[in-house]
């Protein structure tokens, strides 16, 4: 039995020893994990207020700008001061243009615009044979400047082997 007491002692000892190096390791992570922790809110606090002191000056900077442009600002009233007589100029000039022609200029144009279109749609077949007829003319022509064309070339390339032949 001396023997089982000191293998029981032993293995108490062992299990002691066993739980005190588990406890430190424990102890050792704790304590890495607090200091992480730690550091973690240290550069998190420390990043709060450069970006709120940061936000602030950009801020101020903005309501300066803002002022800067405030204080640059011209009145409309300046401008409309100088702007008033040249428009009253431009009025005297149009109703004088305008006196130069007379009045029923546009009604007659627009009478006219009218007319030719009452006169389109009321004869089509007149309309129709018209186009026919100038388009033929139009064919007809295009032909004419083709033969001439045609017989323009064959001129110039004449006249360059009569050349050819009284310089050889």
């Amino acid at each position: 039995m001396v023997g089982s007491e000191d293998s029981a002692e032993i293995l108490n000892k062992f299990l002691t020893e066993y739980k005190k190096r588990e406890a430190k390791k424990v102890s050792a992570r704790s304590a890495a994990f607090q200091t992480q922790k730690k550091a973690l809110y240290a550069a998190s606090r420390k990043a709060a207020k450069d970006l709120a002191r940061d936000g602030t000056a950009c801020l101020e900077e903005g309501k300066a700008k803002l002022l800067a442009l405030k204080a640059e600002e011209v009145s409309a009233d300046k401008f409309s001061e100088q702007v008033v007589p040249l428009w009253k100029d431009v009025e005297g000039a149009a109703n004088g243009l305008l006196s130069l022609y007379p009045t029923d200029l546009f009604q007659r144009r627009s009478d006219a615009i009218n007319a030719a279109s009452e006169m389109l749609s009321l004869n089509p077949s007149v309309r129709s044979d018209a186009l026919a007829t100038c388009v033929d003319n139009a064919n007809s022509q295009l032909y004419k400047s083709k033969m001439d064309e045609m017989a323009a070339a064959d001129a110039s390339r004449l006249i360059k082997y009569y050349k050819s032949l009284l310089l050889t």
